[in-house]
């Protein structure tokens, strides 16, 4: 388990999208489909459930008693994640 506020180190796979690509054969469309895009991040770790890891790139104490503050947030669907580790 991890702890909140851990620095982790996680990768997932993302999706892709050829933004020029117009009509293609299916042929082109299958090359697409063989290159993974996998994406890479440092950040800490705030939660997560079946579906979704919810990280932040920095955080903050709060000195009026708000708790927290965190920015740079990023939920990740589960399902994509290919490694996580914590950062030592």
């Amino acid at each position: 388990m991890i702890k909140p506020y851990s620095l982790i180190e996680i990768e997932w796979y993302d999706a892709a999208y050829a933004i020029n690509a117009g009509w293609r054969t299916e042929q082109d469309a299958n090359c697409w489909f063989n290159e993974q895009v996998i994406y890479k991040e440092s950040g800490y770790y705030l939660k997560q459930n079946n579906n979704f890891i919810l990280i932040c790139g920095g955080y903050f104490q709060d000195k009026t008693g708000n708790g927290k503050q965190v920015s740079g947030i990023r939920v990740i669907p589960t399902g994509c994640i290919k490694n996580i580790k914590t950062v030592k």
